[in-house]
């Protein structure tokens, strides 16, 4: 089967969306078909130039998919750029699939317009990464809507024989509560609540890790901004600020610590970074949003705290102190992986949507 997949930064970016068409190109390849991904901005190898800059551009793209003649088409993320491409499948009856990995903001003006333009194109399948998203696009007027979660590649991501290996890298006792943050230093993922959460733990063996990309474009969204908040705290000399890491040093990172924390205070259109630390047999704590909700279960495989309640979050930070539990949340969470978010288990899901708008 020859796919194409049109999206926004790939593979410059290492943001979810990215990371999930790097695995499903991986597993799509491995199983036998031929895949091509289309963004706005590269051009190299089995990739293929997507500029935004110019609607000329973007009706010059729908004729270079055409013209690899794929039997589907799967777009990523609603924009408006999507259009001409959409058009030029449709005229060449290109049967087209949508996964928006969105967090639906009507207050946007940027998102009523997005949504205006989808709700005039027709998608064969919409992807919905959790039922709370199928139901707002079902609100706003879209069909054919299926549920599948995003994915996991518990090859990469697992337990690893020697866990210690990052905290003798980075001179953390064997002993230390590791308390581990990873993903985009953005205003909306809750840090300043982390850090202050982290400051009420009792126990001053402990050592919190910030791992991700920041944004020199916002001062709230640099390391130089947390880390002035962290000496502000009085945590500075406890807590580590890592960067942006390699895929290999992620996983790492993930085995070395005792919990993950996602404390987003605003919607999340799922969370990978959760699913990745339960393959790691990590327990997880996150807010009780929508995304986030649909991955943990509160007492199950990790907690879940209020929004911006940074005494919640270290009432929960303190009972993941016990070993036992966290040995028992972190298997908890392994299986759920495997029962519902393995790549293999996902990327099978979609190849049968594919084969059945084929045929």
């Amino acid at each position: 089967m020859r796919i194409v997949f049109i999206t926004k930064q790939y593979p410059e970016n290492v943001g979810g969306i990215e990371k999930v068409i790097e695995n499903f190109r991986n597993s799509f390849s491995a199983k036998g078909h031929e895949v091509f991904v289309f963004n706005q901005n590269d051009l190299s190898k089995n990739l293929f130039e997507f500029n935004s800059k110019n609607f000329s551009l973007g009706i010059k793209t729908a004729f270079r998919i055409v013209k690899k003649d794929p039997e589907v088409v799967h777009f990523h993320g609603f924009r408006i750029i999507n259009f001409f491409p959409w058009l030029g499948c449709r005229l060449a009856g290109i049967p087209v699939v949508m996964t928006p990995h969105f967090d639906y903001n009507p207050s946007l003006f940027r998102e009523k317009l997005n949504f205006f333009f989808h709700k005039l194109m027709s998608f064969d399948r919409i992807i919905a990464l959790t039922s709370r998203e199928k139901k707002i696009l079902e609100n706003l007027g879209f069909k054919k809507i299926e549920v599948i979660p995003d994915s996991v590649d518990i090859k990469k991501f697992m337990p690893l024989q020697n866990k210690q290996e990052f905290r003798e890298k980075h001179k953390i006792n064997k002993k230390t509560f590791v308390v581990l943050f990873l993903g985009r230093l953005a205003s909306n993922k809750g840090i300043p609540y982390l850090l202050d959460a982290f400051r009420g733990i009792k126990n001053q063996d402990r050592k919190l890790l910030v791992a991700g990309k920041e944004n020199p474009a916002f001062f709230d969204t640099t390391y130089k901004y947390y880390f002035s908040l962290a000496q502000k705290l009085s945590v500075a000399d406890k807590t580590l600020f890592l960067g942006e890491l390699k895929e290999k040093e992620v996983v790492e990172a993930m085995n070395a610590c005792d919990v993950l924390v996602l404390p987003s205070i605003s919607s999340e259109a799922f969370g990978l970074v959760l699913i990745e630390a339960m393959a790691c047999t990590k327990p997880v704590i996150g807010t009780s949003i929508e995304g986030i909700k649909e991955v943990i279960i509160d007492g199950f495989n990790g907690f879940l705290v209020s929004p911006k309640k940074s005494t919640e979050l270290t009432v929960a930070l303190e009972l993941l102190q016990n070993n036992s539990l966290r040995q028992k949340m972190g298997r908890n969470g392994l299986n759920l992986v495997r029962q519902k978010y393995s790549l293999q288990a996902v990327s099978d899901a979609h190849i049968n949507v594919y084969l059945e708008l084929i045929h």
